[in-house]
């Protein structure tokens, strides 16, 4: 994926306004987004059941380690939005690690996918 200079970044840097890239007590909201956008291009189309699948393997694996039933506070019974759930998760958690725990496991992922998909071309 390109990393575009926009206009308003050269802007903000001519004028001094951009913050220390290296600071790691929290991750700010625009980059948890970004993460959102980067998740679903790697991730693949909402409506697909691979895609539910990925999004499954976070959910649950997260919830195991953090002895969870859900990565949200919502009712025990409601039905699993995986997706929405591991969005809404990155978007709210307070816990910087935990964020980062969510992108390693896209990671691994995506490149167990991409892994995979190479050795049914042989």
């Amino acid at each position: 994926m390109n990393v575009f200079d926009l206009y308003s970044k050269r802007q903000k840097r001519f004028m001094g306004e951009l913050p220390d890239v290296y600071q790691y007590e929290n991750i700010p909201s625009s980059l948890r987004v970004q993460i959102v956008h980067i998740m679903n291009d790697a991730l693949g189309d909402h409506g697909n059941h691979k895609t539910i699948e990925n999004f499954k393997f976070i959910h649950d694996t997260l919830c195991r380690e953090y002895g969870k039933f859900s990565l949200i506070e919502k009712e025990f019974f409601e039905y699993e939005n995986y997706i929405g759930d591991v969005i809404n998760f990155i978007i709210q958690c307070n816990n910087t690690n935990h964020i980062l725990d969510v992108v390693e496991l896209s990671f691994q992922k995506v490149g167990g996918d991409l892994f995979a998909n190479t050795l049914d071309y042989k």
